[in-house]
């Protein structure tokens, strides 16, 4: 068939869009605000009525014009302009200097071609087989009857990136990319995989693709685009990253104009508001796989107690249902009997509990009955039937909104009446197909499969969706019933646009144990941060630490806890994690619990109880974090392009990064104490040697000489090989331009430069901007001791002199929605360097004490 032209051939404003039409189809440019546009094409006759879940912002912007030649049509803002050729009807967005951000293909655009989708037929012949994998019991099908889904397209949007511009977000990738140039990458829900399809430049502009089947991002010698594999027309929004609506210039939370941190912002007003944990989300959580009984849950919590840990909350993995009854949404009467007993019990304690819920029930289980009798129910003198569990499935139905409340009152009548605090939403995909594999698929086919399998269950244009519905069953399910309203707080594996304004903290699947997988972790965190959701965490140390036979079970530390190898490499990952929005330990294959690492003297045990305790000293400026990130759509953690979008060492620094804006945190990501395995060598130096067999029998070399290193290697072939050093190693870093100072020893460096500073074992680099005023307390074992409205006298400031700086420090009950009404404190903190003077003020709320320059107080950090 011969082509359709793309030459625009008329032009129309109507209901504050701007139309542009062609042979090929038509083009609408709406406006969302000064610097934000969403821009559909269709080649059908009109544009979708289809609801989409992800953006909420409906508005539309009517402070714009346009002009129209022979050769182009230009709309424009005060802050923005797009022209479009007439001819191919392609993009270019500018700066009003003139300044291009982004252009699409001027020759070919984008593209779209129609197919035809199938599902799964309900009522028709349906050959399944369960299969049980370390990522919980599954469900395949064999054989299946189809029926058509309807007609959507695979769609390509075409861009030309320009030379110095580097891209990140798009969620959490495994491959430890960071920025996206050059890559391809294939975006799909997964264990170990998070989509969000928000791409972001360091030009200070974002796209956020309005699409919910997976997508494919491409830049590579095949070309520059983005692949939809299921939509009814092209859809994106365009975020300038330059307006900001509602910032005074007084408010040193303002977003600077032109920036990373103003695309988050406009992402969040498009998708809604980050909501606020609850504060004990913030102190150390402490997980494994898992915990037999509530009676070991309670004597944990007590263990934590008794030494003085910090601790806020306990959490029970799966299988705390009745035996043969998986997903099952009540606790087993012989290990968790009276569950609102020993529930009380760990409130007592300060300590709260969050548990493991899944999608998916077993058939036959009570709450798998009650799905059934009610979609029986619902479809009795229907002529529709009811679909409360996706076809084919024993995964209820989240998109469908009497599934979803159906979901919840089992989860309230089972688990929340008895006082469960928090929800951790397993398998939230919920279909894995990679894992049914024994090695791991190549990425084009893990795609394939995922997209085959899930469109077998879910509507295709949804198939990247499922978390999304899922989250906002346990938010507007919890919200709906809890007349003391906590705050819902959802550790999920998956996600989508908009899902930060349900409680949702994501953590990045099942890992497995090596020093590259802590290098990638550190990457995908801040590709995700970028995406605009706030918070995220991992499993300090991994999942699986031993080796298994599948591709995933592929952990480097078989003798796990008596290895002091892997000691190290959790201890570093625990002070890396201390930095990170959620900290948090998990995992199989040993006792997660901070006593437990006690080898080589107790070294690794009092690193870790240290990281704890700097964690809960640090909580008044995590939590001012986490007020912001809602108040003013801050990120938490923020890779170093976000303030430094022209320094190329900043924009390709992958593994330091901001934890808010004046801290930057420089993990370790290599071993220096305890080297194991292949490879070792290449760190090793003529200090001491140690050799452990596989009976863990030690020999130890003093001073080896190059010639006998490998005699030893050959002796212990296949063993362990560590190498003690005998002081602390260093590691080198960048400080980007500006004073910087040392955390620890309050030695100050000049930026603009790489250093080498000491890495010793029981602290990383961690380093602090002059003009920097960071709050402290005093030591605490749970979030809401010493809470800082009621004593102040336990809050005092870090001032890192050199320059003026400015604070804001949040506040608020700590739990409930009251912030959401206003019932919150907001005080700025200004410090005058050249009077070495610290003031403060109240800018929002009240406070239970009078306000005055000796309420607090600071120390000043030289």
């Amino acid at each position: 068939a011969k082509t359709k032209s793309s030459c625009i051939t008329e032009v129309k404003r109507e209901n504050d869009c701007l139309f542009l039409y062609s042979e090929a189809g038509m083009l609408r440019i709406m406006p969302k605000g000064i610097d934000i546009v969403r821009i559909t094409f269709t080649c059908r006759d009109s544009f979708s009525l289809r609801e989409k879940p992800g953006v909420t912002d409906l508005s539309v912007f009517s402070e714009w014009n346009y002009e129209v030649s022979d050769e182009m049509v230009v709309y424009y803002t005060e802050l923005l302009r797009i022209v479009f050729d007439r001819h191919t009807s392609a993009a270019r967005f500018y700066l009003p200097s003139g300044r291009l951000l982004l252009a699409e293909d001027p020759l070919t655009p984008r593209s779209l071609e129609e197919f035809e989708a199938f599902r799964l037929a309900e009522g028709g012949h349906i050959e399944k087989e369960k299969v049980k994998t370390a990522d919980g019991e599954k469900e395949l099908i064999k054989s299946a009857v189809k029926v058509s889904d309807g007609t959507y397209f695979h769609t390509r949007q075409y861009y030309c990136w320009q030379e110095d511009e580097y891209l990140y977000g798009f969620g959490q990738h495994e491959e430890n990319m960071f920025s996206l140039r050059g890559r391809t990458l294939y975006l799909h829900q997964a264990n170990r995989k998070i989509t969000i399809p928000l791409l972001i430049s360091s030009l200070g502009y974002g796209i956020l693709f309005d699409c919910y089947s997976p997508m494919i991002f491409s830049d590579n010698e095949y070309g520059s685009y983005v692949y939809c594999e299921a939509v009814d027309e092209i859809d994106y929004y365009f975020l300038g990253g330059i307006g900001q609506e509602n910032i005074k210039p007084e408010d040193i939370a303002g977003i600077r104009v032109g920036s990373m941190d103003a695309v988050i912002a406009a992402y969040r007003r498009l998708t809604g508001k980050a909501s606020m944990l609850p504060r004990w989300a913030f102190g150390y959580v402490q997980s494994q796989e898992r915990y037999e009984n509530a009676q070991e849950l309670t004597d944990t919590v007590m263990e934590f107690r008794r030494r003085h840990i910090g601790l806020d909350c306990i959490v029970q993995d799966w299988l705390s249902w009745p035996d043969g009854e998986w997903g099952q949404k009540s606790f087993d009467n012989n290990r968790y009997a009276a569950p609102e007993e020993w529930l009380e019990r760990l409130h007592d304690e300060h300590a709260h509990f969050m548990i493991s819920i899944w999608p998916n029930m077993a058939e036959g289980c009570a709450d798998h009955k009650e799905f059934k009798e009610e979609e029986k129910k619902l479809s009795s003198g229907s002529t529709q039937k009811a679909d409360l569990l996706l076809p084919g499935s024993n995964v209820y139905n989240a998109l469908d909104p009497k599934a979803r409340e159906l979901y919840w009152k089992q989860v309230n009548d089972g688990l929340f009446r008895y006082g469960t605090d928090a929800w951790w939403c397993d398998s939230s995909e919920p279909y894995t197909p990679e894992w049914m594999h024994r090695d791991k698929p190549e990425p084009g086919r893990m795609y394939e499969e995922y997209c085959a399998q899930v469109g077998e269950h879910l509507p295709v244009w949804a198939t990247n969706a499922f978390a999304l519905y899922h989250a906002q069953s346990l938010y507007e399910g919890q919200r709906g019933t809890d007349r003391n309203q906590k705050r819902v707080i959802n550790l999920t594996r998956s996600s989508y646009t908009g899902q930060q304004r349900y409680g949702t903290v994501l953590w990045s699947g099942d890992t497995a144990a090596s020093w590259k997988t802590l290098k990638a972790q550190i990457v995908m965190g801040l590709n995700f941060s970028a995406s605009g959701l706030p918070y995220w965490t991992n499993d300090i140390g991994a999942f699986f630490v031993k080796c298994g036979d599948n591709w995933y079970w592929k952990g480097d530390y078989p003798e796990t806890l008596s290895d002091p190898a892997y000691c190290e490499l959790y201890v570093r990952w625990f002070e890396w994690a201390c930095f990170l929005p959620m900290l948090r330990a998990h995992g199989t294959d040993l006792r997660r619990e901070p006593w437990n690492f006690m080898c080589e003297d107790g070294i690794f045990f009092e690193a870790i109880k240290k990281s704890i305790a700097l964690r809960y000293r640090l909580l008044p400026h995590i939590y001012s974090l986490a007020g912001l990130a809602w108040l003013k759509d801050k990120s938490v953690i923020r890779m170093l392009a976000f303030d430094r979008p022209d320094d190329i060492t900043a924009k390709a620094c992958k593994y330091q990064y901001m934890f808010g804006d004046s801290i930057m945190i420089c993990p370790v990501t290599e071993p220096m104490y305890y080297l194991n395995g292949p490879g070792s060598e290449e760190h090793a130096s003529d200090d001491t040697y140690k050799t452990c067999d596989r009976k863990g029998n030690i020999e130890i070399y003093e001073s080896v000489p190059d010639n006998d290193k490998n005699i030893i290697r050959n002796k212990y072939f296949g063993t362990r090989v560590y190498h003690a050093k005998t002081r602390p190693d260093t590691l080198q870093i960048y400080l980007p331009q500006g004073r910087w100072c040392d955390y620890y020893t309050g030695r100050y460096y000049d930026g603009g430069r790489v250093i080498e500073t000491e890495a010793p074992l029981d602290h990383i680099p961690v380093f602090v901007k002059a003009g920097s005023i960071i709050p402290v307390t005093d030591d605490a074992e749970w979030a809401y001791e010493g809470y800082i409205t009621d004593t102040p006298e336990r809050l005092r400031f870090r001032v890192y002199p050199g320059v003026d700086g400015e604070y804001l420090l949040y506040d608020d009950a700590g739990d409930g929605y009251g912030y959401e009404q206003g019932e919150y404190r907001l005080l700025r903190i200004r410090w005058n360097d050249r009077e070495e003077k610290l003031t403060y003020g109240i800018l929002h709320g009240d406070l239970p004490f009078e306000l005055s320059n000796d309420t607090f107080g600071y120390e000043i950090v030289r």
